[in-house]
């Protein structure tokens, strides 16, 4: 559970929710929902956390309780005090499911001992390129790279990574001088210089890779790359 603990981030990228181990050895893991109407999110919030719950339970392979659940909305329901069977508190600053710090040391059921070491490896290289939490613009970077290669690269997608509205990820881009498909681009080109060094791949499956459309998508920008190398 630790390990899941300390890959959440990678495996949620970075979007609403955030797990933190507090300053008295909590586990925390908070959850803010975004785009809803004010009255769609205390559903939202409840469903969330009871899934979160869930999962969770799931994975140690036990009955799992948190020690303390804690939501925005005001009004008390005893349904979601019955659900978690832990103290609620309201009106609270965040909407948290909280667990004692023993939750870390549990194995996570049907754990794949062959499987793991291949992952760890994999997930710590690609932590070891998360930006700091002051970088915005390599957060923003970081939200493109993860979104290549999908059909769902825009800037809606990389906002909602970087958790911030697309007029305020426009703005902070401004501030760097940079537009967003001009990063996009950038990035691109990046990616494609890691893929040219890591082993040969068709043109086609390097073009998938960047998210281009086809290989001669994939060939205009590589012409437009040398170009500006001159």
């Amino acid at each position: 559970m630790a390990l899941a603990h300390r890959y959440a981030a990678f495996q949620q990228q970075g979007d609403v929710f955030v797990w933190k181990t507090t300053s008295d050895g909590h586990l925390e893991v908070r959850y803010e929902a975004r785009g809803l109407e004010e009255r769609l999110r205390r559903q939202d919030t409840e469903c969330t956390l009871a899934i979160v719950q869930a999962i969770v339970r799931q994975l140690a392979g036990r009955a799992v309780r948190p020690a303390e659940v804690r939501v925005q909305h005001a009004s008390r329901s005893r349904t979601l005090e019955s659900h978690f069977a832990c103290p609620v508190v309201y009106c609270d600053a965040d909407n948290a499911l909280r667990y004692e710090a023993s939750l870390l040391t549990l194995p996570i059921r049907a754990a794949d001992p062959k499987l793991l070491p291949i992952l760890m490896q994999y997930v710590e290289q690609e932590l070891e390129g998360l930006p700091s939490p002051g970088d915005e613009l390599g957060r923003i970077r970081w939200a493109v790279r993860r979104s290549l290669g999908s059909a769902t690269l825009s800037v809606e997608r990389v906002a909602r990574l970087c958790r911030v509205g697309e007029r305020t990820l426009q703005r902070r881009l401004a501030k760097h001088d940079i537009t967003f498909s001009d990063l996009v681009d950038r990035v691109r080109q990046e990616v494609h210089a890691e893929l040219s060094r890591s082993g040969h791949r068709s043109r086609t499956e390097t073009a998938e890779l960047l998210g281009f459309n086809d290989a001669s998508a994939l060939a205009k920008a590589m012409r437009r790359w040398n170009k500006q190398a001159l």
